[in-house]
């Protein structure tokens, strides 16, 4: 269950431990290394070391020559002894045993026994003898326990660090896991986006994307759950009234007007299957639409005559004002039946005696139809719904025979195109419905033309 956690902890932790380790034998290594001179490399100091040292004794003293040979001693590694020509030995340290048959043979060669050398210097006040023994090999001082402690230390608190870090890291996949799991067994209200907080990294934008893709398919479903209620209701009712209607004919001798009633839910449930059939076509983002060049002007035009008729039963007009033909690029029978359902929508709530106004207006590459009617608006609260399916504002807009689908229709119609609808009231009263569509350009035009020739 947290493998994936155990990787990223014990891959940073090794990584750290491996370059710790690797530091601390770097730091440490200047203690084990301790290279003393070599013979020949004392050898060829000796000249000058023996004048400075007389130098030194025959100008300070003891104490000062004391100081320069430690240097010495400190610079190569070596011991050294400066001796008079009686065999005194004059900084004050310590003669070695050997150092009387050195000084009798007062040679410039080394003494293979000691492994020594000598140099003979002339001064002011006498001759003198300087000695000096090559350090031997010394056995390095590796300090085990400082590093030990060292490595320790380290390992704890990277240990600390990589297990947060693996924790921060692992923690809201681990979340999303458990959230995707609960989805896909039913509860889609479950999320994950309180495992990240405010986090602005990759992991968090994941986890934001995953909310929102439950949120959707939540909502999805649910619409989906509600269609069908609202399917199975809006077919009960005519579905009701035909069983009565035929029970009433078979009882009276004459049934012509049964048959008509008949005839007449019949159509309303044919009307009703066609509009769910054309939602569900618009909910497919992958459904593949010829698509073609269409002067928007005309289509209009096309719409507000057939409307025409029913606007005069209901005693309202049809006004369509334009400033110039709009070409776009687009399926002509979505865009008749999105514009035909926002237009008879309008006629249908407008007042007796007013006028649907329709305007087709052009700019910045975009063209916008609004229509206006004089009717009684829409609640606030109920304008965003509007273009949801099986929505009506009966209560506000008057009654109507319709199913609710008419501008949820119109809705799909317009977004499959690249376009934009809305609605807003009026003062003092009047619904305006605005829909705003892409211009066709000469490349889209040429591929409509195309795709209109292959057909």
């Amino acid at each position: 269950m947290r493998r994936l956690f155990w990787k990223i902890f014990l891959s940073f932790w090794i990584t750290q431990a491996l370059v710790l380790t690797l530091a601390v034998t770097l730091a440490n290594i200047g203690f084990w290394r301790e290279t003393p001179g070599t013979f020949n490399e004392i050898q060829s100091l000796m000249p000058q070391a023996a004048s400075k040292a007389a130098h030194v004794w025959e100008q300070s003293g003891e104490a000062a020559l004391k100081q320069n040979l430690a240097e010495l001693a400190e610079s190569t590694g070596a011991h050294w002894w400066f001796f008079d020509a009686s065999g005194r030995e004059l900084s004050g340290n310590a003669a070695p045993w050997w150092a009387a048959q050195v000084l009798a043979t007062r040679s410039n060669t080394a003494i293979p026994k000691t492994d020594s050398t000598v140099f003979q210097v002339q001064g002011s006040r006498g001759q003198y003898t300087l000695v000096a023994e090559p350090g031997l090999p010394r056995v390095p001082h590796i300090p085990y326990h400082a590093i030990v402690r060292q490595l320790l230390a380290g390992l704890l608190v990277s240990g600390i660090t990589c297990f947060l870090l693996a924790h921060y890291l692992a923690q809201p996949i681990l979340r999303l896991r458990k959230a995707s799991q609960a989805v896909a067994a039913g509860d889609l209200s479950a999320r994950a986006g309180a495992a990240v907080g405010d986090r602005k990294d990759e992991i968090g934008d994941l986890v934001r994307d995953f909310d929102r893709m439950a949120v959707r398919i939540e909502a999805l479903v649910q619409s989906q759950k509600q269609l069908l209620r609202d399917i199975s209701h809006d077919l009960r009712s005519p579905l009701q009234r035909l069983r009565m209607a035929v029970g009433l004919a078979r009882r009276e001798a004459t049934s012509s007007n049964q048959l008509d009633r008949i005839e007449r839910e019949a159509i309303r449930i044919n009307e009703l299957v066609e509009q769910v059939l054309t939602l569900a076509k618009l909910e497919n983002a992958d459904a593949k639409l010829p698509m073609a060049t269409i002067s928007l002007q005309a289509l209009i035009r096309d719409v507000v005559a057939d409307a025409s008729f029913e606007a005069e039963r209901l005693q309202c007009s049809v006004n369509v004002s334009s400033q110039s033909d709009s070409q776009i690029t687009g399926n002509r029978e979505l865009l008749h039946s999105a514009l035909e359902n926002v237009i008879r929508n309008a006629i249908h709530h407008a007042h007796p005696k007013t006028t649907v106004r329709v305007e087709l207006v052009s700019s910045d590459g975009n063209v916008k139809v609004r229509v206006e009617d004089e009717g009684p608006g829409v609640p606030e609260n109920a304008r965003s719904r509007l273009f949801e399916p099986f929505f009506r504002v009966d209560e506000s807009r008057g009654t109507t025979n319709g199913f609710g689908l008419g501008l949820a229709i119109a809705a799909r119609a317009v977004t499959v195109h690249g376009g934009t609808i809305k609605a807003s009231n009026l003062a003092p009263h009047g619904l305006l419905v605005e829909i705003k569509l892409p211009t066709a350009t000469e490349n889209t035009r040429s591929k409509s033309r195309a795709v209109k020739e292959s057909i």
